[in-house]
């Protein structure tokens, strides 16, 4: 029978009717059941011997249904992460703090501090949960405080395809309806907000973080936030959280954020205020010896962000010189090729590498030691000085990123102009080697600023100005 004189509602109507009987039979069958049924539903074979009567072109496939294909999507995980990460998380939460992942770092220390700021706020006791989105294995759970939740997405999320990614995190925030959300360096949120900028902000508050802009090649600046100029998103947040004035001033000018949006924090490093140690060798040794060298600390990871090389230079230096100075390298071997190449040069020069550590200065025996160099290429406001000073050990840094804002040449400590400057390295400590009084009148000044900029009354003050009290539901 021909069908071109049927209308397109009748055809519809038809083949419509065809589909709904052949996902019944499906349904019944299971899927990928193949072979002949004789035991056709009688409601089935009503409606497709009805069809076949109006068009006979559906009857050889109606008379195979049994043997047709049955196609299901392929079960990529979505719903099984989605429903797993909000049930671990439970209902109704009041702040989301997102972080790739919760290590040993200076930024897994900021995500818990605002997590844990959150958590002692009124509104916020008990419905805090910090989010990790990568490299569940760099988390040390021992981290995370009882009163805070973590929730890591399964691995199996990073698996999807990145546009599926960022409708997934999206769609989280959005059912998990959290009044703030945070995110601490999480990539995955800046790429999601791109996107979803506008039903992830609706009805909350986001904050995104940006310390410092990484450089590649020849210093090129990189940030999640600034890559690819996918920018319009930031009209839709609370604000652009930085713990430093240079990258604050950068962010305004690069961003072109109005200055109300762009918050500076000073992060403490312990909730605990401590005295000024004053039985250290910084503190007490005056005299230097080949047999009593000067030791000064590098505590960062081997990266080309933290320039190890440079200390080649300033221990051939500091020999040329015949100062009896030492220098100790610890951390974590990272993010190179070279294997053990860098560490052989190293010691060849005198340096020596001392292994990785864990959980801060506290780990290490800084009490032993007279000084800590930073020679990075670039940073916001590292927190292993924050913690040096605390610690009463005056710091030698190149005048790099937000360091200024703490490290006050002569004052709180020393500066140079950048890390390749070796004999400027060497000046400051042989000055820090001959004048005791200069070394102790840095050590005082430097713990009063970092005691009183980066306390934790000082940062739950500004957390609770900033951030919760525009955000109480």
């Amino acid at each position: 029978m021909a069908t071109w004189w049927l209308s397109f509602e009748l055809k519809h109507m038809i083949y419509r009717s065809v589909r709904w009987a052949y996902r019944l039979m499906r349904g019944r069958r299971g899927a990928g059941t193949t072979g002949e049924d004789e035991n056709l539903d009688p409601e089935i074979e009503r409606i497709l011997r009805l069809a076949a009567e109006i068009d006979p072109a559906i009857s050889w496939t109606a008379h195979s249904y049994s043997k047709l294909q049955a196609w299901h999507a392929r079960d990529d995980g979505y719903v099984e992460v989605l429903e797993a990460a909000l049930a671990e998380m439970g209902s109704n939460p009041a702040a989301l703090v997102l972080a790739p992942w919760v290590g040993v770092g200076g930024a897994d220390t900021v995500a818990l501090n605002y997590a844990l700021a959150l958590a002692e706020s009124p509104g916020f006791e008990g419905r805090t949960t910090i989010v990790g989105t990568f490299l569940q294995e760099r988390t040390v759970h021992e981290r995370i405080p009882g009163n805070v939740k973590y929730v890591h997405l399964w691995d199996r999320w990073l698996e999807l395809p990145p546009e599926v990614r960022r409708r997934l995190l999206a769609q989280f925030i959005v059912w998990a309806d959290p009044s703030v959300v945070i995110s601490v360096n999480c990539f995955h949120l800046t790429e999601s907000l791109t996107e979803y900028n506008r039903q992830i902000s609706t009805g909350r508050r986001v904050f995104t973080t940006l310390f410092a802009f990484d450089r590649i090649g020849f210093g090129l600046p990189v940030n999640p936030i600034t890559d690819d100029s996918q920018r319009q998103w930031l009209d839709s947040t609370a604000g652009v959280i930085t713990d430093n004035t240079a990258t604050a001033r950068l962010v305004e000018d690069i961003l072109a954020l109005p200055k109300d949006r762009v918050l500076v924090h000073r992060q403490p490093v312990t909730k605990q205020e401590t005295a000024l140690p004053r039985g250290t060798r910084a503190y007490n040794n005056e005299y230097f010896s080949a047999l009593n060298p000067f030791r000064l600390l590098w505590p960062h990871r081997l990266d080309e962000e933290k320039q190890p090389e440079a200390l080649i230079l300033i221990a051939d230096e500091l020999r040329r010189r015949q100062i009896p100075a030492v220098i100790d390298v610890w951390g974590q071997r990272v993010m190179s090729d070279e294997g053990d190449g860098l560490i052989d040069r190293l010691e060849h020069a005198g340096v020596r590498y001392r292994g990785p550590y864990t959980g801060g200065l506290a780990a290490l025996d800084t009490y032993d030691y007279h000084a800590l160099l930073l020679t990075s290429k670039s940073e916001g406001l590292p927190l292993v000085l924050v913690e040096a000073l605390l610690r009463g050990l005056p710091v030698i840094s190149a005048a790099v990123g937000g360091v200024p804002d703490l490290i006050r040449n002569g004052e709180t400590g020393l500066l140079v102009p950048h890390a390749y400057a070796a004999e400027e390295f060497a000046d400051a400590i042989r000055s820090l080697m001959a004048d005791l009084l200069l070394r102790r009148r840095i050590i005082e000044c430097g713990y009063e600023r970092a005691r009183s900029c980066h306390s934790w009354s000082s940062f739950v003050a500004v957390v609770g100005e900033d951030i919760v009290a525009g955000s109480r539901r």
